[in-house]
């Protein structure tokens, strides 16, 4: 059986970007490391602040310094000024252009490609200059499920609330890499540019902007171990609006993570 953390590499997703997008898929720790993002209570009670807030920092039940580690517990950022961290952490090269890959097989014993994508802010352009449904910190996944030979069969895109599957042979690639189109501000992934109904308003992938193929580190089921804190990348509430969602979960407390075949995509 191949190494996972080769598999991973072999398929990791060639994401092309619109034009004006300012955010980018960069390793989790732009947000721990962020210098103007805390770690608190929900009370408001400061727990950490870089550099003590770090990935590493973060645990499942407990904080490296002992805290007891709540659900309600987020990570924002103190200032606002999203587009000028964000753009601050993704020069720096131990940040910039990765992405977190996942091999897991599913309740059928097929095995899954996870690759987890984590962008400092979500800021859905319904119309220049005016956006809707926008948070901090946004998790986003692209997974390909393999058959026996250990060959590509599927390609599952999330786009917001929703995934869109592709058989192997209709996704369009870059050698061995599915190319997957990032929607301005969203980051909902895509199989071709252009305008996309989302049920609300479109997305859109101009398919102009920057073209890379990620650096894939790789993450076990239980390691490390901020795979599994259950507080919130951001500090936005959701509020009524069907717009609107709150700053996500990791990875690792959500169904799909132990058996990829529970995200329910459309054909």
């Amino acid at each position: 059986m191949t190494a996972a953390a080769t598999l991973l590499a072999r398929h990791a997703p060639h994401l092309v970007y619109d034009s004006r997008e300012r955010y980018f898929a960069d390793a989790a720790a732009i947000w721990t490391d962020s210098p103007t993002n805390v770690l608190k209570r929900l009370t408001g009670a400061v727990i950490a602040t870089p550099p003590t807030l770090s990935l590493a920092f973060l645990g499942p039940h407990v904080y490296a310094d002992g805290t007891k580690v709540l659900a309600s517990d987020t990570i924002g950022d103190t200032t606002r000024d999203y587009a000028a961290h964000a753009a601050a952490l993704h020069a720096q090269p131990r940040y910039r252009d990765r992405v977190h890959g996942h091999a897991r097989a599913d309740a059928q014993g097929r095995l899954w490609l996870q690759y987890w994508l984590f962008y400092y802010y979500n800021d859905f352009q319904i119309v220049d200059g005016l956006s809707g449904g926008d948070h901090e910190g946004d998790w986003e996944l692209v997974q390909i499920r393999l058959n026996a030979a250990e060959q590509p069969e599927q390609v599952v895109c999330s786009q917001h609330k929703t995934a869109q599957a592709k058989a192997w042979p209709n996704v369009p690639k870059q050698g061995t890499h599915p190319v997957v189109h990032v929607a301005r501000g969203s980051h909902a992934n895509y199989f071709t540019a252009g305008p996309h109904w989302t049920g609300i308003w479109f997305d859109e992938t101009n398919g102009k902007g920057r073209q890379v193929t990620p650096t894939v580190d790789v993450l076990g089921d239980a390691t490390p171990d901020w795979v599994l804190w259950p507080g919130a990348w951001g500090d936005t509430r959701p509020t009524a609006s069907p717009l609107d969602s709150g700053s996500p979960l990791s990875p690792g407390v959500r169904p799909h993570w132990l058996d990829p075949s529970l995200l329910k995509a459309r054909g």
